[in-house]
Formats: structure tokens, C-alpha cells, sequence
């Protein structure tokens, strides 16, 4: 018998349509692991908000509101004087904040409705600027350090509104029953402060008069006494052991 006997058909051979088939799929894996690579590098210059730096800044948060809501009314409604211990609590309490500002800027967040975790760096800017961003700028700003008067500390008191999101890994972690942790809520984080901000406020209100009340010079104008001139432009400096009378430059 002449002639070519046909080949028999070899599944293992490489025909040039597979050939083809297997350049297109691996041009699409080159795709999918740079992709793959790209979002690895945005994950590691984000910020883990279920990490436990994330938990220790909630936690100082709580501290840091907890200690504004509780010292603020009490030192303006009985005109304690600023002094240097409580600057330096004022600004370890300012710090936490800061640091939260910080982390919301870098951390990921879920789409509501999806579950799709946002880790673009430029959407979670916007998102932030355009949602809690305002808040927490205005509760942070630095006027009572300019000014003496800690009657300005109650911009922290916009804190105030994510108490509960910041008591939550100590909530979570409590073994105790769920009621019983809705009302522990609502009396320590809210009717406790409050009643406390009220008794402050109808002292506060209960004692002032017409009259004039001394006001404790702040500590700028000590430095001014010591380079032989205060803020009122006197050259004594014996002036500033004086009371200073409300309603004049030491308010």
C-alpha cells in the first residue's frame, strides 16, 4: 500500500489557534498580577483600622473626650487658673485626635450596600473631606492655646458625637449582656456628662454679679513681666501681681 498513512490526532500537540489561546491568557494573568501587585502596594501604605494601633488610638480618644467633657465645664465654672500642669493634660489630650485625623486620611472603608473595600488613596480623601473632615477640624482647633480661655476648649466637645465608636473595643470585648450594655451607654455616655455640664453651668450662672472678678493673668503675660513690659503696654512689672479686673485685656 503507497502513500502517506494520515497521522493519528495528538491532543498533546500545540496547534497555532492554541498556541494563540495560551499568549492571550498569559497576557491577561500579566494583567491581573500587575493589578494584583498594584493593590498589595496601595494596602501597605494604608492604615489597618482593625489593627491595634487603630484600637489604641480609639481608646485614647475615649480618654481624651471623656477628660474634656469632665474638666472643661468644671474649670470654666469656677475660674480655676490655667496653669503649666494643665496645659501639658490639655495637650497629651490633643494628641489622640490628632492622631485619628491622621489615620482617617490612610485608612479603607467599605462601600455602603457592598462589600467592596475602597483602598484608592485619592477616594478616601475625598470621601473624608467631604464627610467627618469639618468636624474634626473645627474640634481641633488651637484657639485656647492662643488665648488663655478655656471657655474655647468646648470645640472639643464635637468629639463628643463618636464616644460610642470609640468605646466599642471595650464593648465588644465585655463579656455582658447586651441590655445591660445599652443602658450603661446611655448612662455614662450621656446622661452622666450631661448632668454634669448642667450643675456646672447653673453654678456658673447662680454666681456671677455685676461686679468685677479678678481674673488670674495668663502665663504669656508673666514672660512679658520678666522683659519689663506687659501687654497693656505698662513698663511696671509689679502691675501684673495685681488682680486683673474682668472685662480688660485679661479676659
Amino acid at each position: 500500500m503507497s502513500g502517506d498513512v494520515p497521522r493519528a490526532y495528538n491532543p498533546t500537540e500545540i496547534t497555532p489557534f492554541y498556541r494563540a489561546f495560551i499568549s492571550f491568557l498569559s497576557k491577561k494573568d500579566l494583567v491581573k498580577e500587575i493589578e494584583r501587585r498594584k493593590k498589595l502596594q496601595d494596602t501597605e501604605q494604608l492604615f489597618d483600622p482593625n489593627g491595634p494601633l487603630a484600637e489604641y488610638i480609639r481608646k485614647a480618644c475615649f480618654v481624651a473626650c471623656c477628660y474634656n467633657l469632665m474638666t472643661v465645664p468644671f474649670r470654666a465654672a469656677f475660674e480655676l487658673p490655667v496653669t503649666w500642669w494643665w496645659y501639658v493634660l490639655d495637650v497629651l489630650m490633643d494628641i489622640p485626635p490628632i492622631m485619628r485625623i491622621v489615620q482617617c486620611f490612610m485608612s479603607p472603608y467599605e462601600e455602603e450596600g457592598r462589600r467592596d473595600v475602597v483602598r484608592n488613596r485619592i477616594t478616601i480623601v475625598e470621601k473624608y473631606l467631604k464627610g467627618e473632615f469639618p468636624w474634626d477640624f473645627v474640634s481641633q482647633l488651637p484657639i485656647y492655646y492662643g488665648t488663655g480661655d478655656v471657655r474655647w476648649r468646648v470645640l472639643r466637645f464635637v468629639q463628643w458625637r463618636k464616644l460610642e465608636y470609640y468605646q466599642r473595643d471595650w464593648e465588644r470585648k465585655s463579656k455582658i449582656h447586651p441590655m445591660t450594655r445599652r443602658m450603661l451607654r446611655v448612662v455614662f455616655l450621656w446622661l452622666m456628662p450631661i448632668i454634669h455640664i448642667v450643675a456646672c453651668l447653673w453654678f456658673l450662672v447662680s454666681s456671677s454679679d455685676s461686679s468685677p472678678t479678678p481674673v488670674t493673668p495668663l502665663p504669656f503675660d508673666y514672660i512679658a513681666a520678666y522683659a519689663g513690659t506687659n501687654v497693656c503696654g505698662s513698663k511696671d512689672a509689679d502691675s501684673l501681681r495685681q488682680p486683673v479686673l474682668r472685662g480688660g485685656w485679661g479676659m
